[in-house]
């Protein structure tokens, strides 16, 4: 795990995505683990190890998405949201057991950038009306979706102050999502949301789904 984390600093994107490729293989095992001592020992190791440098690098990913130069060059803006995508999954990964102290201290950070990338637009990483497939920027905004579902499902709490941007983020993606195959998980995330006790509290319902 240290020898990972240390190759993280370097500037090159390519072996950064090598490494986080790596990271959420290890990771994605705790999808499918209950609560237990032992692995909430485990994720406290894990979390202490890795996530400062997870919130660094994409800190700087996301800078880059305000960079007019490296947002048109192709190659570099898709390995970028390459690279993002797999920060997402590691995320929802280090967050399926239960919230650690780290992410629940840093919310407002993470979610401040999810909700950025929410609201990104860029023709680039998006697929052209004539693709069938999902494009980078379709994948980022499905797995946020999903980190969001999440979190309203296990972590409705501490989660709930942040709800009424994402509301508003989620139902603008609603409105635009097409009917296309490309679409299809973007739009069974946006159900799954939508069907969440915690969108029929007021507030929500009437500053957000009313007429």
């Amino acid at each position: 795990m240290k020898e990972l984390v240390s190759k993280l600093s370097t500037n090159d994107f390519t072996i950064i995505r090598c490494l986080l490729l790596t990271a959420n293989s290890m990771f994605k095992k705790y999808r499918d683990q209950g609560k237990t001592e032992e692995i909430e020992t485990e994720l406290v190791y894990v979390v202490q190890q890795f996530g400062q440098p997870m919130l660094q690098l994409l800190r700087s990913f996301y800078g880059t998405l305000t960079n007019a130069q490296l947002c048109q060059n192709e190659p570099t803006i898709k390995l970028i949201f390459e690279n993002i995508n797999l920060l997402l999954q590691i995320f929802y990964s280090l967050n399926w057991v239960d919230l650690p102290e780290f992410f629940e201290d840093n919310m407002n950070d993470f979610f401040g950038m999810f909700h950025g990338i929410l609201k990104y637009s860029n023709p680039l990483v998006e697929t052209s009306s004539d693709d069938t497939e999902a494009g980078l920027l379709d994948i980022s905004k499905s797995l946020i979706i999903e980190i969001v579902n999440l979190y309203l499902e296990k972590y409705d709490e501490e989660f709930a102050k942040l709800l009424p941007q994402f509301a508003s983020a989620i139902w603008e993606l609603l409105c635009k999502a097409s009917m296309s195959v490309k679409h299809d998980r973007v739009r069974i995330c946006l159900l799954i949301f939508f069907d969440s006790d915690l969108l029929h509290v007021p507030f929500v319902t009437q500053n957000y789904f009313g007429d």
